[in-house]
């Protein structure tokens, strides 16, 4: 009953509103020759047509334009919408609002041998809140490899947050000597709240880490995916 309330109302106000078209205006031009040829046909027989019998066909004319080419332009009217509406969401899916920002490395050393553990953050840097998980993620130091990791559950970020990512620690690795070369990989699936269109983020980065408690650790972007 809702909706066919909120079209009687779209059909109104389309039919009354002042602006015309060009093709309410060919329609009308066709209505109103029509009529003066009824009017003539009227007047041979009837030999008198009053001003005042005419100018009511003429608005006449006019409102039967309006009612016929009102379910057109509301059709148009919602066309446009859902057009425009499309154009947004496919903008939205574009974009790439969920940025690596950086990586930090926590180093626990015993004896020649080391343990690490990184923790990978991340920037929301749109203005929705974001679901995301990892797909995917690697760490190699030295020629030591974390464990596999499994695809991760969903996670949220909100409009400007960080959220972060711990991956597995790599044990045992050599740390008599200086620098460590550690290869890190991620692959982070992420989306809107509420969906819009998964997009998928890769990126292969080397840190050289100096010495045991190194501070901006510099890195080398070995390339990377945007899907």
């Amino acid at each position: 009953m809702g909706d066919i309330i909120e079209y009687l109302r779209q059909f109104i106000a389309f039919a009354l509103r002042p602006t015309i078209d060009l093709a309410q205006t060919i329609i009308f031009v066709a209505l109103l020759s029509s009529a003066f040829v009824a009017f003539k046909v009227k007047a041979d027989f009837t030999a008198y047509v009053t001003s005042g019998q005419f100018a009511l066909v003429v608005v006449g004319i006019v409102l039967l334009t309006r009612f016929l080419w009102a379910p057109y332009q509301i059709w148009l009217h919602q066309r446009e919408k859902i057009l425009t509406l499309e154009k947004q969401i496919t903008s939205i899916s574009l974009q790439r609002l969920f940025t690596y920002d950086h990586t930090n490395f926590e180093i626990n050393q015993r004896g020649k041998e080391c343990d690490v553990v990184a923790q990978a953050f991340f920037l929301n840097k749109g203005a929705y809140a974001l679901s995301w998980r990892m797909l995917d993620a690697s760490l190699e130091i030295s020629g030591i490899k974390m464990p596999k990791l499994n695809s991760t559950k969903s996670y949220y970020a909100n409009p400007g947050n960080q959220a972060w990512f711990y991956y597995l620690p790599v044990e045992k690795i050599p740390c008599d000597k200086w620098p460590l070369v550690a290869d890190l990989m991620f692959e982070v699936e992420y989306d809107n709240v509420p969906p819009v269109a998964p997009r998928i983020t890769m990126r292969k980065t080397r840190f050289v880490i100096p010495s045991l408690n190194s501070k901006n650790i510099p890195s080398i972007d070995l390339g990377g995916d945007e899907r």
